[in-house]
């Protein structure tokens, strides 16, 4: 039984799909600064639950809360659904006539779940703001799917009034879609920064000790990957560039696999074949959870997300957060805001040459846990709480 926090009166109702990760945290700050003006409304209780993630090929129960601190309750009739029904309208217009909010926030337009929201928000007079990841940098369709989605999505975004967008490519996207500019505000893509508490001399302890821990020794350039061990996200691509690297150039150097997956032993396979032809070891540590995380990315000196399709690719702010230096594809959508740092490489998809490359020049660069601080400053919790907040005031 879930319990559900006691709800009242509010000014906004966010419909979410289920609780996740990185926007529970936006969502306890939220109540800190309007309080119980607004309530969230969850489709689906899956992720409190727990959950096979197939992408992982494990079970999933997170180990940081994803419903403390904030309004919140379960709409009935959980799960009961797939594709665009996969989490249902049933109850939305129910919450929204009891409720009668000032405005609604959805999380996209791709579940009837979401439409309805919009639906009936205009129905009670509801101003209809949007917050969700889409966008059209990364993603290939054929003219028509394409042709098509721009008609369905201008129609849809034209309920509008006011849209925050996640980053630059989000924008575009919006843009794109007829938005007017005046109607967007920036509540750019954020994960809780565990480790901006931590003091340079805590950052270095907590480095070493799992460094000790993994038998990896100071010297060691650690290059890891961190996520599911799927073909979108397209691993076996760091393999090929250590392959591809000039001899000696990566120095002393080691893989760190962080995560699991259907490649698993596909994977290893190749590490120890890299191994033997390149004398760069691998280690796989399997699926880590969030609050030991933090400090995988404190043990690392270099992350490479080589993905072939990613809507974002959160785990590369979660690597700037920790200072690692980070290589990633064209094909991330986080690559217009991060790639302009200049310890952060842009490198096309499936181009395994060009990211050997880029690991050559980041591999020797001395490791600073504060270099990116001050740019995920405007990627974080606060600065996204900050401008959500604000628009509440504002009702």
């Amino acid at each position: 039984m879930i319990e559900e926090a006691p709800v009242s009166t509010h000014d906004v109702i966010i419909f979410d799909t289920h609780p996740v990760q990185y926007r529970a945290p936006i969502y306890a700050g939220l109540y800190e600064r309007v309080g119980d003006r607004f309530e969230v409304v969850y489709a689906s209780d899956m992720s409190v639950r727990g959950y096979r993630d197939e992408g992982f090929a494990a079970r999933i129960e997170w180990d940081t809360p994803l419903v403390a601190g904030y309004p919140h309750r379960f709409l009935p009739g959980l799960d009961t659904g797939h594709g665009f029904r996969k989490h249902r309208r049933d109850g939305v217009r129910a919450v929204i006539a009891e409720r009668r909010p000032k405005a609604v926030i959805v999380h996209g337009t791709h579940f009837e779940y979401y439409l309805a929201a919009m639906f009936f928000a205009r129905l009670v007079g509801a101003k209809v703001w949007l917050r969700a990841e889409t966008q059209d940098g990364v993603f290939r369709r054929s003219w028509l799917k394409d042709m098509l989605r721009t008609v369905a999505l201008r129609g849809l975004y034209s309920f509008l009034d006011r849209a925050f967008y996640f980053g630059e490519l989000n924008r575009r996207h919006l843009l794109r879609m007829g938005v007017a500019e005046g109607k967007l505000r920036p509540t750019l893509f954020s994960v809780s920064d565990p480790v901006k508490a931590m003091s340079h001399a805590q950052k270095a302890e907590r480095r070493a000790r799992l460094r000790q821990r993994l038998g990896i020794a100071d010297t060691t350039t650690a290059i890891a990957f961190v996520g599911k061990f799927i073909v979108q996200k397209n691993p076996g691509a760091l393999l090929r560039a250590i392959r591809q690297t000039s001899p000696g150039a990566l120095g002393d150097a080691m893989l760190l696999w962080v995560g699991s997956g259907p490649l698993r032993d596909e994977l290893r396979a190749q590490a120890e074949a890299v191994e033997r032809d390149h004398a760069i070891p691998s280690q796989f540590v399997g699926f880590v959870n969030q609050r030991e995380l933090p400090d995988y990315f404190l043990a690392a000196d270099v992350m490479v997300l080589p993905s072939v399709s990613e809507t974002w690719g959160l785990v590369v702010n979660e690597a700037l957060q920790a200072g690692c230096r980070v290589a990633m594809t064209d094909a991330v959508g986080s690559h217009p805001d991060f790639g302009p740092l200049f310890g952060v490489e842009v490198v096309p998809a499936r181009d395994d040459h060009a990211l050997a490359a880029a690991i050559e020049r980041l591999a020797p660069m001395a490791r600073d846990f504060d270099w990116a601080a001050r740019h995920m400053e405007t990627y974080s919790t606060e600065a996204a709480v900050d401008t959500l907040a604000r628009e509440i005031e504002q009702l």
